[in-house]
């Protein structure tokens, strides 16, 4: 697990590279060294930042050449080993036992596309190839990593942070107006765009070619989740389903514990973490460090759960509980460590037990992607109870659903004009994963053009990419595996772990999980009220029902409290500071009303929207941007 970063220029000044490889200390502090070559008037350069994961020793250090090849790479290939006795038979020979070597070497033997194909694992890397002359950018299937690269036709800038690119002298620091759009949608980036104009993200899956010369792109996908989800349905009984899936999950999990240095493992208490840590400790017989974090606020804590789970698993576990004193902290930090608008409060306590666990271990699994692939979250509730209504309600009637308003209904509710407005669109909606997206917004399309003086209502992320597939069901399985997921969760965890120097592994994300999930009957993964149904009962296996089986909490942090005490002058202070407030992104008549809404009646007003105002304001603060 590392930083990579480099450009190609017309200029070298290494004060551009020292300044890229600087601002990615935290990913990669055990070395940070540079390669450059120039070609015609071009200059190549190429920068790490290692953590040093596999192979501790010196020789493993990057860049690293073989051939006409020079690699950066970030990540891990968990099978390495196995394509090492593969490339061994076909004639390489080998100088270290780092996976990165393998990986070089995969690719000089096979081409890039069926050296990916080996792959099992999670990857952003840069190949230099001196005779082809081209630089191409890749990235794993589900985006675990990430790799941004600005392109202005003069000069393409490339790293694993936006930090980096921003770190050298020839960026631009124009904000892309639809990006932001989408963050006042969703409280995120595209994980396939980036905040700046001309700065875009490797999008998941894929690899982008660039010819020195020219600067000129050429973009390969080579996995996308889309795919598996348009096959045919798998002809396994439930009972053979679940045996098969439990396999693949417990090679993944395995391949995961592949490291030269101590892992440990997120424990929240919720099913995906504790399905993780059974199969470690219960089939495969590790002794585990798991950690948790805790709050006071009993509806925002699991603690406890973990903690019960843990003493009936025998891990070696430790919990930490959030003070005001961390928050403060964590809060004074973030706009650092995101250094683009990022608005998922859940960011906290991740940080919090990354922090804590860093202590202890170098590398921890986190076991996101359940929910995704096993139709776990209730947002997917809520949108099949939208479905049958819509079905039960005729055009004429629905039309008359249009005409209802807050201030027309008897009652006043937790965030009611907000979730009225949704609920509306969704109806009039025709397109299933368009409905994800209209679900799950926490300002309203109506709510944004007032609030944003620059929206732009088409920004929609990978919603409505999704390939044509029948099911509905699986359209928005699909399409949260490529937003939601890639754009919120992946990035939540990389930056949070990297912030302190440990590697945030995901074993659920591995492709053999999804590709098999997407073909499953849709009955395998939900039945009435019981989510993620073929995870749960694999996971009752190990765990006692009783002991794990609860309404979902999910891993928050109680910002309603917070604004009211601890941070409520620090939320006033940044959202009507001058430096934001004249850039001109926010109506501040608007931001009035928000912020009125929210302290004349804090417990029927949803604080993630003000936190994502908060952030944003935060960010423009600290990173200073052009609109």
């Amino acid at each position: 697990m590392c930083g990579i970063a480099g450009y190609i220029s017309n200029d070298f000044n290494e004060n551009d590279i020292l300044n890229i490889l600087n601002s990615l200390e935290h990913r990669g502090p055990d070395n940070q060294s540079y390669y450059r070559d120039t070609f015609e008037n071009k200059n190549v350069c190429l920068g790490h930042a290692r953590l040093s994961i596999i192979d501790l020793q010196e020789h493993a250090n990057q860049p690293m050449h073989f051939k006409n090849l020079s690699l950066v790479f970030n990540g891990e290939i968990y099978n390495y080993k196995e394509i090492r006795n593969k490339l061994l038979n076909d004639g390489a020979s080998f100088d270290t036992d780092s996976d990165t070597e393998v990986l070089l070497k995969s690719i000089y033997f096979y081409g890039i596309a069926k050296a990916i194909e080996l792959t099992r694992g999670m990857f952003a890397f840069a190949l230099y190839d001196k005779e082809k002359r081209t630089l191409t950018l890749v990235r794993d299937r589900a985006g675990v990593k990430p790799l941004y690269y600005f392109n202005d036709g003069v000069d393409l800038i490339f790293g694993s942070e936006s930090k980096a690119l921003v770190s050298h002298s020839n960026f631009k620091r124009e904000v892309d107006y639809q990006s932001l759009s989408y963050y006042f949608k969703t409280g995120t980036i595209s994980s396939d765009n980036s905040i700046y104009k001309k700065c875009k993200q490797v999008s998941p899956g894929s690899y982008v070619e660039i010819d020195i010369k020219s600067l000129k792109e050429e973009t390969t996908t080579y996995w996308d989740v889309n795919t598996f989800y348009a096959q045919e349905e798998l002809k396994y009984s439930y009972e053979e389903a679940k045996e098969e899936l439990e396999k693949i999950l417990l090679e993944s999990v395995k391949l995961r514990m592949v490291a030269d240095v101590p892992v440990g493992v997120f424990l929240s208490g919720g099913y995906d973490s504790c399905l993780t840590t059974a199969l470690l400790t219960k089939v495969l017989g590790y002794q585990l460090n798991t950690f948790t974090i805790g709050f006071d606020n009993k509806n925002h804590n699991e603690a406890h759960y973990a903690k019960d789970i843990a003493n009936y698993l025998g891990t070696n576990h430790k919990e930490l509980y959030c003070s005001s004193n961390d928050v403060l902290n964590i809060v004074s930090r973030l706009d650092t460590i995101f250094d683009e608008p990022f608005a998922d409060s859940s960011a906290i306590p991740t940080l919090l037990v990354s922090e804590f666990s860093s202590k202890d271990v170098k590398v921890i699994l986190s076991s996101d992607g359940g929910d995704e692939s096993f139709w776990g979250y209730t947002k997917y509730q809520f949108l099949e109870k939208l479905w049958a209504y819509k079905k039960l309600f005729p055009a004429q009637l629905r039309q008359m659903m249009m005409a209802v308003t807050p201030s027309s209904l008897p009652i006043n509710s937790y965030n009611l004009k907000t979730r009225i407005q949704k609920a509306k669109n969704v109806f009039t909606s025709k397109s299933f994963e368009k409905d994800l997206l209209l679900a799950q917004q926490l300002f309203t399309d109506n709510e944004i053009s007032d609030l944003f003086n620059m929206f732009d209502a088409d920004s929609c992320g990978n919603y409505n990419d999704v390939l044509e597939i029948n099911d509905r069901y699986k359209k928005v399985s699909a399409a949260d595996y490529r937003t939601y997921l890639a754009d919120d969760i992946l990035t939540k965890v990389d930056r949070t772990t990297m912030s302190v120097s440990i590697e945030g592994r995901e074993p659920l994300l591995d492709h053999k999980i999804i590709e098999f999930a997407a073909r499953l009957p849709q009955s395998y993964k939900v039945q009435g009220n019981y989510t993620k149904r073929i995870l749960r009962d694999i996971t009752h296996k190990y765990i006692p029902r009783d002991m794990i089986d609860r309404p979902k909490h999910g891993f928050s942090a109680p910002i309603n409290e917070w604004f009211q005490g601890d941070l409520k002058d620090q939320l006033i202070d940044s959202l009507y500071s001058e430096d934001f407030l004249k850039l001109g992104i926010i109506d501040k008549a608007q931001l009035d009303n928000e912020l009125d809404s929210f302290f004349s009646a804090p417990k029927m007003y949803n604080s993630q929207k003000l936190w994502l105002l908060f952030m944003l304001s935060k960010w423009c603060l600290r990173w200073e941007p052009k609109v």
